[in-house]
């Protein structure tokens, strides 16, 4: 983009959905995970770089007595991914509800 000596120029930086600024270098050296950058009285070739990064999520996972869900912890997903859990009971035990966010889904075996 060509800028007349002394002038300015402003940038905006928007990531696509599922991703956020990472960093921004200008002229090299990282400004931060800014959303904008201004050039203010131009009077030399410079260089803006932004780089982006898709946002992760972690579903924490936890179960009752007598029973397990796997993977279990905190389980790390890429935005737009699925993932999958298998719930079991421990022998002699039956799965009596399973909530995602507080809302039921039944008693289900996976999710």
């Amino acid at each position: 983009m060509s800028v007349n000596r002394g002038d300015s120029q402003s940038f905006t930086i928007t990531p696509d959905v599922g991703y956020h600024v990472a960093d921004v270098l200008v002229d090299g050296v990282s400004v931060g995970a800014v959303t904008s950058h201004d050039f203010t009285n131009v009077t030399a070739n410079q260089t803006i770089d932004a780089s982006f990064a898709i946002n992760i999520y972690t579903i924490t996972v936890t179960s009752g007595a007598n029973g397990s869900i796997s993977p279990s912890g905190g389980v790390s997903v890429n935005h737009g991914n699925n993932q999958s859990f298998t719930i079991t009971p421990d022998v002699g035990y039956f799965i009596a509800d399973v909530h995602v966010d507080t809302a039921s889904v039944g008693a289900v075996t996976s999710y």
